[in-house]
């Protein structure tokens, strides 16, 4: 049984998870119950999430560049 197939939708739940942790402040329980979903799952891909952008930002000098939600400014044209 192969990987289930990620979607934009996936991705903009997690996108605003983080921010809701990261920015806002939320605990991970705050952002489970504001985003409909089970603690234990919040918990699991923060965790899944910083572990995989550990592996792979290996520069501290560009976290952190790119301005608050930068997923909703609609492409340049």
């Amino acid at each position: 049984m192969g990987a289930a197939v990620k979607t934009r939708d996936d991705d903009l739940r997690e996108l605003e998870m983080m921010h809701l942790i990261e920015v806002e402040g939320l605990t991970q329980a705050a952002a489970a119950e504001r985003l409909g979903l089970k603690r234990n799952a919040v918990v699991g891909l923060y965790w899944r999430i910083n572990t995989q952008t550990d592996k792979h930002d290996v520069s501290p000098y560009l976290n952190g560049s790119m301005p608050e939600r930068w997923w909703e400014v609609p492409p340049a044209s």
